[in-house]
């Protein structure tokens, strides 16, 4: 039987020798926090634009773990991941725009490597992550073009009568899991209908048997919706 290398079945760009080693950890072992980790395919062409998604952790949680949630599709597919590790044992829910500036700095960093296509750029976030994503990305000034919360919650700050962010059309893409322990089913339903009575452009995916976990089997539908270019049925 062929080596699997000289089959003709496997795409020319994954057996090519990698130019850099894809993954770069800064600061972001297990016993750290506050640190990153980023995956630049070795196969993308630096001076294409290439999609970049931003996912964040849940409470407790370390960027890591969101690396290896999505790495598959980012090698695959071709995009940039960036999974952020929190300072604090959670991202500072209170104090959101406090985080903002780590993650701007790692957007600066990935720039410095590769053209990144500022009109694809998705926050995502599990849990507290998931919050986070909703309450950075629905700033005016938010450079975020898409947003994928996984299992969170929405601030009430954000539908204050003073403060309604909520009236915008950026694309969201809203999971949430019935059986979600931690966030109720409910608190899914309310956050969609309100963001949907606001939003044309919001998706809201109500998985069945879904506790509070990251719904990675998702990520199929949800790639191709935020770049046609992520399709792998091209």
């Amino acid at each position: 039987e062929a080596p699997l290398r000289h089959s003709p079945n496997v795409a020319e760009q994954f057996l090519s020798e990698p130019s850099h080693y894809p993954i770069t950890h800064i600061e972001n072992a297990y016993d750290q926090r506050g640190g990153a980790s980023i995956y630049i395919p070795h196969w993308v062409d630096p001076n294409a634009l290439t999609p970049v998604v931003i996912a964040l952790h849940g409470g407790a949680g370390h960027g890591r773990d969101m690396l290896w949630h999505w790495l598959r599709e980012a090698r695959s597919r071709g995009f940039v991941l960036i999974a952020p590790t929190s300072s604090e044992d959670t991202w500072r829910l209170n104090r959101p725009e406090l985080e903002q500036p780590a993650l701007l700095a790692l957007l600066h960093f990935v720039k410095d490597q590769i053209q990144i296509d500022e009109t694809k750029i998705l926050l995502s976030g599990l849990s507290d992550g998931a919050t986070l994503s909703l309450q950075l990305g629905l700033q005016p000034d938010a450079p975020f073009t898409h947003l994928a919360p996984f299992s969170g919650t929405l601030d009430p700050a954000l539908v204050s009568q003073a403060v309604d962010l909520l009236q915008q059309d950026k694309p969201i893409y809203l999971v949430h899991g019935d059986k979600d322990w931690m966030f109720p089913v409910e608190i899914g339903q309310m956050a969609a209908e309100l963001l949907g009575a606001r939003n044309p452009n919001l998706i809201y995916n109500e998985i069945k048997g879904l506790g509070h976990t990251f719904a990675r089997s998702e990520l199929k539908q949800l790639l191709p919706w935020f770049s046609a270019a992520l399709s792998l049925e091209q």
